[in-house]
């Protein structure tokens, strides 16, 4: 099954992912993750599937618009 991820950005700025929201998709070193939870491990990287820990002070961004896609 081929999966693949749309992310629209209309701000290149980066965030704190301490501020990133449970359930919420991010861009990290130009992969996307998904938050988890507050816990260690925090975050699951979607290609791959690696289950990461992510310090609160690690610059992420936050597309405005993110569209997964499975065919």
């Amino acid at each position: 099954m081929a999966q693949e991820y749309n992310f629209e950005n209309t701000t290149q700025g980066t965030v704190n992912f301490s501020t990133v929201q449970n359930g919420e998709m991010f861009l990290y070193a130009d992969a996307p993750y998904i938050k988890l939870d507050n816990n260690n491990p925090n975050a699951a990287k979607l290609q791959g599937g690696d289950i990461v820990k992510m310090e609160d002070d690690d610059q992420v961004i936050c597309p405005d618009c993110r569209i997964i896609k499975f065919e």
